[in-house]
């Protein structure tokens, strides 16, 4: 009655765990810290006992993969001339389950939902019609059927057109 005498975790097997101990003046705090090396869903069962009585507490968890998604276009340090859309286009693909959609980003501005542009081969695409002058850094931002997200970026400039003036001969010179 005096403490617990008895703690134990049941884990699937390949799971590590370490324990931590932190002792205060009334209690000692364990903690378990479990290292999952694989994907998927696992039971997790804790037993306590005193020596006179004990309980059991369960749960269940899911380990599930993030969306992959990258750049196809446009590519890391490209440039492009003011006036001209720019196709914006992204693959991606989630291991255990689908890509729900694909969000464009300039910094926290909203460029596009990707979602509805999907082709069939897991590709993301929107014509961006006026993207703003000099640097532009792009993020896509992919959700998954679980709601989790991954994201990628790109840095690409725009550039104003070239100005070409002709200093010799001059407008109407005769020779």
């Amino acid at each position: 009655p005096y403490g617990i005498t008895n703690l134990s975790l049941n884990l699937p097997s390949g799971v590590t765990t370490t324990n931590y101990y932190t002792y205060t003046a009334t209690n000692i705090i364990i903690a378990t810290m479990a290292t999952f090396t694989n994907y998927g869903s696992y039971s997790l069962q804790l037993n306590v006992s005193d020596g006179f009585a004990s309980n059991t507490w369960s749960c269940k968890i899911s380990l599930k993969h993030r969306p992959i998604v990258y750049f196809n276009s446009p590519t890391n340090n490209s440039s492009f001339l003011v006036g001209n859309p720019l196709v914006l286009n992204t693959t991606s693909y989630d291991l255990d389950g689908n890509v729900a959609g694909v969000n464009f980003y300039t910094g926290t501005n909203f460029v596009s939902l990707g979602a509805g542009v999907q082709s069939i081969n897991n590709t993301y695409t929107y014509l961006w019609s006026n993207p703003p002058l000099w640097t532009n850094i792009l993020s896509a931002v992919a959700t998954d059927n679980d709601g989790l997200t991954s994201a990628s970026t790109v840095s690409f400039a725009i550039l104003p057109p070239l100005a070409v003036t002709f200093v010799s001969p001059t407008n109407g010179q005769l020779f």
